[in-house]
């Protein structure tokens, strides 16, 4: 019996050690978000190109989402409250209409 706790005393003390090591070696986080996906809204495709599209009358934009603007905006007046995200303290959401762009670019494209 004796023999056993002089046994286990050192193998708990070598657990404990190298518990304590892979603890520290995880490497801790110092951001939520790559910086550069910070900058999406202004640069991204929804905010520079879709944008852009929406404001010229064109065949561009119908092209790029296979549907007029008055269709696109009639389709995401019956979506927007179905896809809408809420904001939480640690990153904004997608909005509904980028969701709508990037899920009917991707059906338009396959």
């Amino acid at each position: 019996m004796a023999d056993d706790k002089i046994v286990v005393a050192p193998a708990a003390a070598i657990i404990a050690v190298v518990a304590a090591r892979r603890l520290q070696r995880k490497r801790k986080r110092s951001c939520c978000v790559r910086p550069c996906l910070l900058h999406r809204p202004q640069l991204g495709i929804h905010g520079a190109l879709f944008r852009d599209l929406r404001q010229k009358v064109d065949i561009t934009y119908k092209n790029f989402c296979r549907m007029d603007a008055a269709a696109y905006q009639e389709l995401l007046a019956l979506v927007a409250r179905v896809i809408t995200k809420k904001d939480t303290p640690y990153r904004q959401a997608i909005s509904a209409d980028e969701r709508l762009c990037v899920t009917l670019r991707f059906l338009a494209t396959g």
